[in-house]
């Protein structure tokens, strides 16, 4: 509406709101419903994304900060503008493992992630995030720090090693469910005593 009524330089010189900016929106919303993340998306902050992808960081800090984005609404937004275009280059590559491409996105927003996978143009890369976005983030382990001091650890640093190690093995299929947690963690545990 800002392009259709010719306003959208006044708002911000390098707002993107054409033709193609629609088409992405579209392709936004194909994303989440095609990956069943309705739930967890706000639409609105990729539209924002969508008209702001031509800012560069400091410009796009600014302008969000000036229309008084909230924080984590701005953070998010940013993050996907920024980061969305370099997560290509970091799944590109092929053999990567579960394990690699959790590190890799873990600490991403799914809305920064859903707007990097309506940019990506290798199927490697798609298919990685893909992955990630309906299944590799899921697995999660069940059991605690708790769980290890039972088994004769002390509370320390090495807890959050061990349970690093039993999360990983479960991101990578070597493991499932709680008694093979517990297992994995006993053999872990004797081997740090």
């Amino acid at each position: 509406r800002l392009f259709e009524l010719g306003v959208a330089r006044e708002v911000h010189p390098k707002l993107a709101t054409g033709v193609k900016t629609v088409a992405l929106v579209r392709k936004l919303d194909s994303c989440v419903e095609e990956l069943g993340l309705g739930k967890e998306v706000v639409p609105w902050r990729l539209r924002l994304m969508a008209v702001t992808r031509n800012m560069n960081h400091d410009e796009l800090y600014m302008w969000l900060d000036k229309i008084r984005l909230k924080r984590s609404d701005s953070a998010v937004v940013r993050q996907g503008v920024v980061i969305g275009p370099h997560v290509a280059s970091q799944l590109e590559r092929a053999g990567m493992t579960d394990w690699e491409i959790y590190k890799g996105l873990q600490k991403v927003s799914i809305e920064a992630l859903v707007f990097a996978l309506a940019g990506l143009e290798s199927e490697q890369a798609q298919d990685h995030l893909r992955r990630y976005l309906t299944d590799i983030r899921h697995r999660t382990i069940s059991i605690t720090g708790d769980d290890l001091h039972a088994l004769g650890m002390k509370r320390d640093p090495a807890i959050g090693r061990v349970l690093e190690k039993i999360k990983e093995m479960r991101v990578d299929g070597l493991i499932q469910g709680r008694d093979a947690e517990l297992e994995q963690a006993r053999q872990l545990v004797g081997s740090t005593r």
